[in-house]
């Protein structure tokens, strides 16, 4: 196993270019100026089998959110794509307008369930070019009656043909960002992030699980994004047509997006966004579990085992010894199989960091890990007083606070104890 991860964890998508709504907060003259650019631009609509391309590139178990830089059902061919990974087994969120959506669509989605629903409605004012016809308010009526919706979204006051369709206990957000700097003159609250350290605090909603971090975005001719605030094409990372995700996390633009988060000399759109915080302000939430995180430990891990830099030189000696510990052990027991360990181990991916070509066991003291059979990720299960058997074993407890398990591992003998929130801020 790498300690770079091979595939993504959470994907945003774009189905088409050009979206019929032309919002006034939605920089799209110039995501289409851009576009038009970039190679293979003439392609504007994504196919199902372009999108099936892609799939084998997303970790099982992975969130892809249908939702990007325009409305996802004017792509005919969108209910399609979420038909299909669903029956993959992906994890599915939408943000849509229903604008576009058809009979067929509703048919196609019938026994999909998604686990995040935004929903866009139109505004009194106009800011967002709704067609508000029979068409579409019997659809929203059915949409509404089928699904869960998390919030609306209005770009303005809610106009008085929906208001009388939509729930009063479904909250609504209406609060419009900049874009990162794209959108101007609009009275728009403006972000800028000259100094210091930063962390991306946004991404879409729910993708990690208690960790918040980026999705990438792709664009119908297989461009890739950091971001689906980049309506200018600044944070290209490759093209998932006909690029891996692997090849494109060790190039020279992720690199330099990578060192930007701590480089404030670096000029990048993440330091006019409204998703970024001071890296300070960020750690002491807990936000920092993101992928830049994983992928920087990685290869700083990397680099330590092949000798090219001194642990201790670059973490300081009582933490340098610790990743020490982690890296050279024979054995590797990951301790704690709670929501931290599903929501970050094997989707972030923490797991390549962590184990690089170790194979690593998992441990638990709860009652329903104690005759368990399943294999965890590529982790089987050792119950906690098998630990002392093992040669050479170093524990990450993945618990935010483990001194009763220290306390429970020491009396057995064993003293090589790493928490996973000194791997995670192994920066900081």
């Amino acid at each position: 196993m790498s300690r770079y991860p091979k595939k993504i964890s959470q994907i945003e998508v774009t189905t088409i270019m050009g979206c019929r709504l032309n919002c006034r907060y939605c920089p799209q003259n110039e995501l289409l100026k851009q576009y038009k650019k970039t190679e293979n631009s003439q392609k504007m609509r994504m196919t199902l089998e372009d999108f099936c391309k892609i799939l084998p590139q997303i970790y099982e178990n992975g969130t892809i959110t249908f939702s990007g830089m325009s409305e996802v059902f004017q792509n005919h061919e969108a209910s399609e794509m979420m038909k299909e990974a669903y029956s993959r087994g992906f994890k599915l969120q939408l943000f849509t307008t229903l604008q576009g959506m058809q009979e067929k669509d509703f048919e196609n989605l019938a026994d999909v369930e998604f686990e995040t629903i935004v929903l866009h409605i139109p505004d009194k004012e106009g800011n967002s070019k709704f067609v508000i016809d029979e068409d579409y308010l019997e659809n929203l009526r059915k949409f509404i009656t089928k699904y869960n919706i998390l919030y609306y979204s209005c770009h303005g006051e809610v106009h008085p043909l929906v208001k009388s369709i939509i729930s009063s206990e479904i909250p609504i957000a209406s609060k419009m960002t900049n874009r990162a700097g794209h959108l101007s003159n609009e009275g728009l609250e403006e972000h800028h992030w000259e100094k210091g350290r930063i962390a991306c605090v946004g991404g879409v909603l729910h993708t990690n699980g208690t960790a918040s971090g980026w999705t990438p975005m792709l664009l119908p001719n297989g461009l890739l994004l950091a971001c689906c605030n980049d309506y200018g094409l600044e944070l290209i990372l490759g093209n998932l047509y006909t690029e891996t995700w692997e090849e494109m996390i060790n190039s020279s633009p992720f690199d330099r997006i990578e060192r930007s988060f701590d480089d404030p000399s670096i000029d990048i759109l993440c330091r006019k966004c409204n998703r970024v915080q001071c890296r300070e302000d960020a750690l002491k939430r807990n936000v920092n579990i993101i992928w830049n995180n994983a992928i920087k430990v990685g290869r700083l891990f990397h680099r330590i085992e092949k000798n090219e830099i001194n642990a201790e030189d670059v973490l300081g000696i009582e933490k340098g010894r610790k990743i020490k510990d982690l890296l050279f052990s024979k054995n590797v027991c990951i301790f704690g199989l709670g929501k931290l360990f599903f929501d970050t181990f094997d989707k972030i991916p923490w797991k390549n960091a962590i184990l690089s070509n170790k194979v690593g066991i998992c441990s638990d003291n709860a009652e329903k890990w104690k005759n368990s059979q399943d294999d965890l990720y590529g982790l089987q299960f050792v119950e906690p007083s098998k630990l002392k058997y093992y040669e050479d074993l170093v524990v990450v407890t993945y618990v935010s606070n483990d001194k009763e398990i220290r306390q429970q591992l020491c009396d057995m003998g064993i003293c090589k104890i790493v928490n996973i929130y000194e791997i995670f801020n192994v920066f900081d």
